[in-house]
């Protein structure tokens, strides 16, 4: 049986960084249906994720990560500071970030 051909065309219009920002941005999200829906959109139901304290298998474990990150760090998300995709290989360098409430303006 003859190999499939490959649609180079259709691989080469990936835009990885987009889908890069939508997972980052899952991580900012505030809300876990908004999570699900970016998460849902970037990553394979069963992704793989692994930082130095934790590994988890598919979305729910994932989520399950992200809400508690967010209770040790409020507001805390990533921020892209170089990204980098070649050979089906995504290369990233990436902040955490706090996210600090307003001063209020207002005297007494």
């Amino acid at each position: 049986m003859p190999a499939l051909p490959i649609n180079r065309e259709a691989i080469m219009q990936v835009d990885h960084q987009h889908i890069w920002e939508t997972y980052t941005s899952a991580w900012k999200a505030e809300s876990i249906d908004d999570q699900r829906a970016l998460i849902g959109a970037s990553l394979a139901r069963e992704c793989a994720y692994q930082d130095p304290l934790a590994k988890t298998s598919g979305w729910d474990e994932l989520l399950a990560y992200m809400a508690d990150f967010h209770r040790q760090v409020p507001g805390g998300h990533f921020v892209t500071r170089r990204f980098r995709y070649h050979n089906g290989q995504r290369v990233s360098r990436s902040g955490i970030c706090r996210m600090r409430k307003a001063r209020s303006s207002a005297t007494a």
